[in-house]
């Protein structure tokens, strides 16, 4: 599920932590309602630290659209802090000079719910 609108809108930076997701209900999203709870937050947790390798940071959503997906960066560490996910992220030098110009400047994270594990095929809550 794309998880882009003006509430979640958050300023990226190369060296502080990325607020990823925060708690709460969104009603005029494209593929209708949804609502984050503490239950998913700490799933995107577990399956991150379940998976054991970092998650790319794309452009433009590249790597869901079967094309050419650079990574500008990794996601390296997924936490809670304040009812917010936090992460943090190490940016490759294109994406870091991108950021320093401000020709990005936000992140919009793309959230599973109710998916199924890809080893296991077990459903999990959420997945970032």
């Amino acid at each position: 599920m794309l998880f882009i609108n003006k509430e979640n809108l958050v300023e990226v930076s190369n060296d502080k932590p990325i607020k990823v997701a925060i708690k709460g209900e969104w009603k005029g999203h494209n593929n209708g309602r949804f609502k984050v709870d503490d239950k998913d937050l700490n799933s995107m947790i577990d399956n991150f630290n379940q998976k054991k390798i970092d998650l790319v940071i794309d452009y433009e959503h590249q790597s869901l659209k079967n094309e050419k997906a650079p990574a500008a960066g990794w996601i390296k560490e997924l936490y809670l802090e304040n009812d917010a996910l936090m992460a943090k992220a190490e940016f490759n030098e294109e994406a870091k000079k991108y950021i320093a110009n401000k020709q990005y400047r936000y992140l919009s994270p793309v959230f599973e719910f109710n998916s199924k594990d890809n080893k296991s095929g077990e459903l999990v809550r959420a997945k970032l």
